[in-house]
């Protein structure tokens, strides 16, 4: 256990070695990046939403509109991949 800690602590100091300060180009392509990234996942989260909502007021309940609501949303989620091609 020792020996792993002395280990870790020795990778560590051998990573902050060699790590620099990321230039303002690369903190900016991050930060689109992220700025994508949270705007793709609150669309898909306001989309099912509202897709629960409008099978919700059209079935009268709940539990009748969610299966629904998945399967669209596993199909976006399908379509989404597929255009990215992962």
């Amino acid at each position: 256990m020792r020996l792993k800690i002395r280990e870790f602590f020795s990778e560590c100091g051998r990573i902050i070695k060699i790590a620099r300060k990321p230039e303002m180009k690369e903190v900016n392509e991050i930060f689109k990046i992220c700025l994508i990234g949270i705007l793709v996942i609150g669309l898909m989260g306001f989309s099912i939403q509202g897709l629960l909502f409008i099978f919700t007021t059209l079935t009268g309940s709940v539990e009748a509109a969610i299966l629904p609501t998945f399967a669209l949303g596993i199909a976006f989620l399908y379509l989404l991949f597929k255009f990215l091609k992962y």
